[in-house]
């Protein structure tokens, strides 16, 4: 254990043998060096984001340790830090990993896409970060810094091809409009062939249809007062994966007659290309976001600042699912739904020789609506009080506003020992207008129909139900809307020491608690029960860790110790039913933990050679917790280990680089990434696990040696090997979705 070390030294890769340059970041709201920052951080350069192939989110797991990725069955995009996340694939879920770029919130993870375009830099946090970047970061944030306008023109470019035909080009145009404007204009495409292909017809499945874009205009009138406008948007019409049918499982095996053809369908093949889906049945997305913000921030004296951040962001989906990996209807749907977001925020910040301060306060509005519809044909849940039916929906109208005061601040109390302290209270409200019904056939309000003679046996009237109205039951066993509200608040704190000694040594110790808000599935609910909220989650975080430079700062060495004591963890489970026996909802796991350690030594031996080792370790436990497992058993569920928390995770990174010549510079590189396995269901179900991998990537290059232009060969998986980082056991089916085989291509980027 004593050779992990924590992610937080970040070096310019462009530096000689023992430069170790270091990024600054802005984690606590001002700008410092990241190894002075009294927490664990992981920054990353625009180059080294280059260097290491990171465009998208879901591209940090190669360099940040105890960062996990994985998508919903509804390809909503998860993130998890330390075992800290939560996988919920309803549009309205709120993460427990937020994303910023440039201190502005993308709420929701669907949102996130276009996220890693045109950087300066990536800070990933660890630990809760409720104080400074609001709810929502029980687990850490992401902010991503934008590379912004310069004083003299400049422009650059990035283009690679890859396997399946996927090309990706990147171009920006920098420089100043007059004295006191500038702008910058940066955007990307990612536009490629399919990669899957069925293993029961000829067909494929894959292709990307990516375009994002940015543009920034500064304005500095005067040396106090600076001004910062950003509209930025994308458009997503990719396909959705699909994923891999590994096993049959009938939710009701009395109906198995009437779907007689589903339980002989084949299985996929071991292979991570192969996999299955509608024949005829397009599943390109249309999803889009569109977000603007203005920044503005102004020196009140030279000693305290206040700043303004406004945003509104709009985001729209259209994504046709395929959940069962089949040509048949056993779990198939359609996604629709948009999100409205309006932020504010204003603080004020300032420093004395050793006190160092923020407070502010911010508001939120998100509406978000969302329209799941699920196709059930070929399902033996497709069928209720003897009426087979063919689909249904899910519909709800959500608005949740979040108000919010926060302060921290840092004190010197001797030269070297400081301590820190912040909290911020939240008040989230939330409203709930929704209800399941057909697809307008009217077979599924039939069924319910049926289902309320059933139930009630003649004691009191049956309530009819036209085509396309709510199906949902009430207490009374009425068709019914649920109409609420959910209102819950609470208070995150942060207290820490620290202490800075000779020849860069830091060590740190803090407390933390964070909250992640609460909130209401979108889910096909047979009852109103199906909808009642989930509670929100608290996090007590510890942590210890140190970051020190060594040999004369050829060696960084950053460590940490870590446990979290998690009280009401959100998951998807099952819970008992009046009508339906069981159904699945959200609920709250009463007691958790995860303890661990991580960290990361980077070394620079001599001039041209980069060395990078990371590792964590997660121990996560279920503390207090009997309920209902995905076969709708009842368990105790102590003792099993959290969903999608690999015990180890490690990454090691090499790169050399020599002169060829007086203008050129050559260099070669590796990447090696390893999950242990984990499983994706509380409980550790076998079907559902997800196991052991490593990852190898290989690159090698020519480059000027003013950094203006590279020219690169790369391969990614090189040993192509079978993986997946998702499981799912829903309706009649357990799948898995498959991570990318072997790619190799090549790319070039120009700067001027």
């Amino acid at each position: 254990m004593a050779a992990l070390v924590c992610p937080g030294a970040a070096h310019a890769a462009e530096g000689g043998a023992g430069d170790a340059a270091e990024i600054v970041v802005t984690a606590q709201k001002r700008e410092q060096r990241v190894n002075e920052v009294p927490m664990s951080i992981s920054a990353l350069s625009g180059k080294e984001l280059a260097d290491k192939g990171i465009v998208k989110p879901g591209d940090l797991e190669k360099s940040v340790p105890g960062f996990s990725y994985t998508v919903s069955g509804y390809q909503t995009p998860v993130y998890i830090l330390r075992g800290v996340g939560y996988f919920e694939s309803s549009l309205a879920a709120d993460p427990a990993v937020s994303v910023y770029v440039d201190e502005v919130s993308l709420p929701y993870s669907a949102m996130t896409i276009g996220a890693g375009l045109d950087l300066e830099r990536v800070e990933v946090l660890k630990g809760p970060q409720g104080i400074l970047f609001g709810r929502n970061s029980t687990g850490g944030a992401i902010n991503y810094v934008a590379a912004r306008p310069t004083a003299e023109f400049g422009a650059g470019m990035r283009a690679s091809y890859r396997r399946f035909g996927e090309v990706e080009l990147e171009g920006h145009v920098t420089g100043p409009i007059s004295d006191t404007l500038r702008v910058r204009v940066a955007a990307r495409t990612d536009q490629g062939g399919d990669w899957q292909r069925s293993y029961t017809r000829r067909d494929s499945l894959g292709a990307k249809d990516l375009l994002v874009g940015r543009a920034i205009v500064e304005w500095t009138p005067s040396a106090a007062f600076t001004a910062q406008l950003n509209v930025n948007g994308w458009r997503d019409r990719s396909d959705n994966q699909a994923p891999q049918l590994v096993a049959l499982i009938p939710k009701t095996p009395a109906n198995i007659p009437d779907v007689p053809g589903t339980f002989l369908y084949p299985l996929a093949p071991a292979n991570d290309r192969a996999a299955d889906w509608n024949a005829g049945r397009s599943l390109r997305n249309d999803n889009s976001l569109w977000q603007t913000s203005l920044r503005l921030g102004y020196d009140l004296s030279s000693d305290i600042s206040l700043t303004s951040i406004t945003s509104y962001a709009d985001y729209s989906r259209y994504a046709p699912i395929d959940q069962d990996g089949s040509t048949l209807n056993i779990i198939d749907s359609l996604d629709v739904g948009g999100i409205k977001s309006f932020f504010q925020e204003l603080r004020l910040s300032g420093k004395t020789d050793a006190l160092t301060w923020v407070f502010g306060g911010n508001y939120e509005r998100d509406r978000i609506y969302e329209r799941l519809t699920s196709f059930l044909g070929d399902s033996t849940g497709g069928k209720i009080a003897g009426v087979r039916y063919n689909g249904a929906q899910a519909n709800n109208v959500q608005i949740a506003k979040t108000y919010a005061l926060f302060g921290n601040a840092e004190y010197e109390i001797m030269p070297g020992l400081s301590i820190q302290g912040g909290a911020r209270y939240t008040k989230a409200d939330r409203s709930f207008d929704g209800c399941s019904g057909d697809v307008g056939d009217g077979r599924f309000a039939a069924a319910f129909v049926a289902l309320q003679t059933a139930l009630k046996g003649g004691r009191s009237p049956v309530v009819p139900i036209a085509p396309g109205e709510c199906t949902s039951l009430n207490a009374n066993l009425d068709p019914a809307r649920l109409v609420t509200t959910f209102n819950q608040d609470n208070i995150s704190w942060r207290a820490g020491l620290s202490w800075k000694g000779e020849g860069g040594l830091l060590l740190y110790a803090n407390v933390s608690q964070g909250y992640k808000a609460g909130g209401f599935p979108t889910t096909t609910a047979a009852t109103l029960t199906q909808f009642t909220p989930v509670s929100q989650e608290k996090v007590v975080a510890y942590e210890a860790g140190f970051k020190v430079p060594l040999w004369d700062r050829k060696i960084q060495w950053n460590g940490a110790i870590f446990r979290m004591d998690y009280t009401d963890k959100q998951v998807r489970g099952i819970i008992p039913d009046p009508v339906l026996r069981t159904v699945q909802a959200l609920v709250n796991v009463p007691k958790s933990k995860i303890e661990g350690a991580e960290g990361q030594v980077h070394i620079r031996p001599v001039r041209g050679l980069d060395l990078d080792f990371s590792g964590t370790y997660l121990h996560t436990r279920v503390d207090d917790f009997i309920g209902l497992d995905v076969f709708g058993l009842q368990r105790n569920f102590d003792g099993s280990r959290l969903p999608y928390t690999p015990k180890w995770q490690a990454v090691a990174d090499a790169r050399y680089a020599w002169p060829v010549g007086d203008s050129l510079s050559a260099f070669v590189g590796g990447h090696l990434t390893y999950h242990s396995g984990t499983n994706a269901q509380l409980g550790g179900v076998p079907v559902v696990a997800i196991r052991a991998y490593a990852l190898v990537d290989l690159n090698a290059g020519i480059e000027s040696a003013d950094g203006r232009w590279k020219a690169m060969l790369f391969g990614e998986n090189v040993t192509n090997k079978y993986y997946w980082n998702s499981a799912n056991s829903i309706s009649d089916v357990v799948v898995r979705y498959a991570g990318m085989p072997a790619r190799y291509g090549v790319s070039f980027s120009f700067q001027y």
